[in-house]
């Protein structure tokens, strides 16, 4: 029994070794293991989670109460762009922008701006209109964001389609940079799902004591779900 184990699996082995696959672009190509039954292979390169764990982040939502302290606040999330620039003593100040934005006010102050971050349920057409009117040097300070609630489901789907929609802006207007997509998280279940859809980051508030702890971020570094893929990706 053993003995065809063996013949079986080395049967296998070869088989899989000469699969001829292939890609988009040459030069992407790379046949990469992942997690899984040996030998199970998917695409050229890893992704997500088996890339790398996502960025682990402590934010706040402005208000007018807020009470500032630099230590406490490593970013600052803004909805309102006149309030980003008159706010006083933060580092790093971060809008998040819909299509009631004033994009031309955003673009020429960039520079005072972390991170843009643009909601994953935005229609399609806002997006398309917005990445057509930036240049391609700005494209490192965008992210796409998900605020994650109890209809969990829909907020991966969200993520998903986003996935897949900025793989068809790369491909359309030439782009080789993935933009990160974020998910706000309150909850160490929404903690879950949203590492299970492969967000890059995790957005939480700094007053989450059930997020904002080194013991959550051990157990996620060595839980299953940082070991796995996304079967939906794109």
């Amino acid at each position: 029994m053993g003995e065809y184990r063996e013949k079986a699996t080395e049967k296998i082995i070869s088989t899989i070794q000469n699969v001829s696959l292939i890609g988009l672009k040459s030069e992407t190509l790379q046949t990469e293991y992942i997690a899984g039954f040996p030998p199970y292979l998917r695409g050229y390169h890893a992704m997500g989670n088996l890339l790398q764990l996502p960025e682990y982040k402590s934010v706040c939502i402005w208000n007018k109460d807020l009470i500032f302290c630099k230590e406490k606040y490593s970013e600052i999330l803004f909805h309102d762009v006149e309030n980003l620039l008159n706010a006083e003593n933060i580092a790093k100040r971060s809008i998040i922008i819909t299509e009631n934005s004033n994009l031309n006010q955003i673009i020429d102050n960039i520079n005072q701006i972390n991170y843009i971050y643009l909601l994953c349920n935005s229609e399609y057409l806002f997006l398309q209109s917005f990445f057509q009117q930036i240049s391609k040097e700005i494209l490192p300070k965008i992210r796409f964001v998900s605020f994650f609630d109890e209809k969990v489901f829909e907020r991966m789907n969200e993520i998903r389609k986003m996935r897949s929609f900025w793989s068809e802006i790369m491909e359309k207007m030439k782009y080789s940079y993935k933009i990160p997509i974020a998910s706000y998280v309150h909850t160490v279940t929404e903690q879950l799902y949203a590492l299970a859809v492969q967000s890059d980051v995790l957005l939480y508030d700094v007053d989450n004591l059930c997020l904002n702890d080194e013991l959550n971020g051990f157990l996620i570094e060595n839980s299953l779900v940082s070991k796995t893929i996304d079967p939906f990706w794109k």
